[in-house]
This record gives structure tokens, C-alpha cells and sequence, in this order.
């Protein structure tokens, strides 16, 4: 059983060797197919010199923002002159932060290569697009914690001609129309570190806006400018952020002490020193979400809350379906009519919450809770009591 893996990365340094070692352990060095978007950090081109001359398929002429943005297609008609010419029976499109295993219960998750080669071996010979179980994301507070997510869905294919593959590979055909679930899974990086975060968070930045010019960015508007808010977080915010987002459903994270080592092994250590304290006292919130409206792809919220004691940071989430969504406090606003009533709460007790990426058909697709924390420092209430239509009215 031959299996391709192609992958379009740039200067992912902290991924790319782990990444490069799992894959070829599973499915050998030969077969693993990366394309090199551009990359300039000189960790990154040392791997993939080290790795070329050893073996790994490396193509440096696809380095643009459309080649990026393109690179389903491409991978598409690349796999059908690769399983020509090399006889692969499945080709696996992937991100650099993702990386293959296989799930026989929840949280239970191998990442050894008899598991996964088991498991492709029951679809070889099988004729349909093949869909991922779920993907399992890394949470930056404890490198050993991940959590389950059906979604975003990926997939990958067996030896017939691939019809269609959206960007992202969350989508494709083949020409028999089929689709077939497993248990194959993906351990999702998708949250980096702090500093990386940063790091990457400005480089997209550049050349959009001054990234020195602090007044510049608070008044930023174009293509882009979600990431102000994210590059301007201190690692405090960042911390509770997540700290916040698991604190709404904690029983989609899993502990994989097993997967750690194998990785750390491989040289992934995702850990960072924090400077935050961290303090479990429960706090609780008395509020209420009052209006959301649709704006420009996302969807801004609208209310009030009042925490039960003193707190430095609130942090907004959104728990629609199974996904965790953060949200951007971008106002607080006076609340005269609040305090009518309850004469101890502070007037800027409004908030003005946005989300990005989300819409009012999703809203009202699924079921939704619209939480408040103050991060590590409490478990946080949620604000909606009413039925989904009445907060667009």
C-alpha cells in the first residue's frame, strides 16, 4: 500500500520537522511531496535542504499568495500524473499543522504506523471520497490537552480520478460520487504559542499597516484588520482567552500523554514559560445578550453583564454546535437603564462583542450559548435566555 502526502507550507520551523519525521515514519520519506511557499526563515530552508538530500520531495516554484490560495487544484492534477507514475492507492492533501492518527474511542488516539496503515488497508479497495472522524486541537495552556472537533471536515482519496476538491481540503469527489467515513483523524496545531502567535499574526499585518504605529492600528479598517485585535493582545489576554474557551465545555478536551512523548520525541515541544498567575476561584456573571446583528461576515453582539466581583479582563465565546468560538470586545457602552435598576452596577456595563466568520444563517442553523469569563479566573455564565429569532428582531 502506497500512500502520497502533499503539503504546502512557509516558514512553519516549529512544525515542519516533526511534521516531516511522523509522516515519513508512517508512509516513508519517498512519498511525502512539500511545496515550499516562499519560506525565509533559515530554520525552515535548513529542513528542507536536510531533508531533500535524504529523500523528501521538495518543489520551490509555487511561492505566491495565489499559488497558496490554489494549491487544491494544483494537488489535484499532480495526483494524477503521481499515482501514473507511482502507483500510490491514496493521496492525503495536507497543512503543516496537521497531522495523521487514527481513534478507536474518543480521546483515545494512535499515532503508530501498523494502526493507521490498518486502517487505510480497510478502504483500498474502495471507490469514494474518504472523510477524516474528527480533528483533535492543540490547547496552548497544557501541551498534553487536546480537543475534539467534528469540524472542520477534511478528506482524502483513493486511486480513482478526484472530481472536485475545495480549498482548505474540506471538500472533494471522485467520479463515483461516494463518500465513506473512518477513523482516521487529525491532530490539529492550529494555536500556537504566544510568541508565534504574534509573530505571525504581524507578519500578515506588514504591508497592510504600520505595525509600529499603535494609534495606526486601533484605527485600521481594510482587508486584515481582525488581526489588530489578536496582534495587540499581551500574553495575559491570550492565555485567558483559551483558558476562557475551555472553561464553556471542558468535556471535549482530552488528556494524550502518550501522543506528547512521541512527539516531543520528534522534537515538537510546544511548551512556553507563562507569566500569568493562575487562579481557579469561580466567578459568575449576571447579564443578558440583547440584540445580534449581521455585519460585513460576521456577527456583533449586543447587551450587558456584570461579574460578581471585581475583574481585570472579560473574555466572550460563543458555543455554537460543538465549536468554540472567541469573541472581540470592540466597545463598552453606557447602560443608563441598567443601573435604573440596579443601582450598584457600573455604567459602562454594555458590551459590543463581534465574531468573526460567523453569519446569521449559522446562528440559526444551530443551537448556540453566548458565554462571558474573566478567563482562568472563572467558569463564566451564559448570557442568552431567548429563543434564537427574537435577538434579529
Amino acid at each position: 500500500m502506497k500512500v502520497a502526502v502533499l503539503m504546502m507550507q512557509k516558514d512553519e520551523y516549529r512544525l515542519f520537522e516533526p511534521w516531516i519525521l511522523h509522516h515519513a515514519e508512517l508512509f516513508g520519506l519517498e512519498n511525502l511531496y512539500v511545496y515550499d511557499n516562499g519560506s525565509a526563515d533559515e530554520r525552515c530552508l535548513n529542513v528542507l535542504k536536510e531533508y531533500s538530500k535524504k529523500g523528501l520531495n521538495v518543489v520551490y516554484d509555487r511561492s505566491t499568495f495565489d499559488d497558496f490560495n490554489t494549491r487544491h487544484i494544483y494537488f489535484v492534477d499532480k495526483y494524477e500524473e503521481l499515482k501514473n507514475s507511482h502507483g500510490y492507492d491514496f493521496m492525503m492533501p495536507l497543512d503543516c499543522d496537521e497531522f495523521v492518527g487514527v481513534e478507536f474511542s474518543k480521546g483515545k488516539v494512535s499515532l503508530s504506523k501498523n494502526d493507521v496503515l490498518n486502517e487505510l488497508s480497510k478502504y483500498i479497495d474502495t471507490d469514494a471520497t474518504f472523510k477524516i472522524k474528527y480533528t483533535y486541537g492543540n490547547h496552548p495552556l497544557n501541551p498534553k490537552e487536546f480537543a475534539l472537533s467534528p469540524k472542520p471536515e477534511k478528506v482524502f482519496f483513493p486511486k480513482s480520478r478526484i472530481t472536485a476538491l475545495g480549498n482548505g481540503f474540506h471538500r472533494g469527489e471522485v467520479e463515483s460520487g461516494q463518500q465513506v467515513d473512518t477513523d482516521i483523524i487529525y491532530l490539529h496545531f492550529h494555536h500556537k504559542n504566544y510568541d508565534d502567535y504574534i509573530a505571525s499574526a504581524r507578519n500578515k499585518l506588514e504591508g497592510l499597516v504600520d505595525v509600529n504605529d499603535i494609534e495606526a492600528l486601533k484605527a485600521f479598517k481594510g482587508a486584515g484588520h481582525h488581526l489588530v485585535k489578536k496582534f495587540l493582545m499581551t500574553q495575559t489576554e491570550y492565555y485567558d482567552m483559551h483558558a476562557a474557551s475551555k472553561s464553556i465545555n471542558p468535556s471535549k478536551f482530552f488528556i494524550m500523554d502518550g501522543v506528547y512523548e512521541y512527539l516531543k520525541g520528534m522534537g515538537l515541544n510546544l511548551e512556553q514559560a507563562l507569566t500569568i498567575e493562575h487562579d481557579e476561584s469561580r466567578i459568575t456573571w449576571h447579564g443578558y445578550v440583547d440584540r445580534v446583528r449581521e455585519d460585513d461576515g460576521s456577527c456583533v453582539f449586543t447587551g450587558w453583564c456584570v461579574p460578581t466581583e471585581g475583574v481585570e479582563q472579560q473574555f466572550f465565546n460563543l458555543l455554537i454546535g460543538q465549536e468554540i468560538l472567541p469573541g472581540f470586545l470592540e466597545e463598552k457602552i453606557q447602560r443608563s437603564d441598567v443601573v435604573a435598576k440596579f443601582p450598584d452596577y457600573n455604567l459602562d456595563c454594555g458590551y459590543l462583542v463581534r465574531f468573526y466568520g460567523l453569519t446569521k444563517g449559522a446562528l440559526q442553523r444551530n443551537e448556540w450559548e453566548f458565554h462571558v469569563t474573566a478567563g482562568r479566573k472563572g467558569t463564566g455564565s451564559k448570557l442568552n435566555r431567548k429563543k434564537t429569532e427574537s435577538y434579529f428582531q
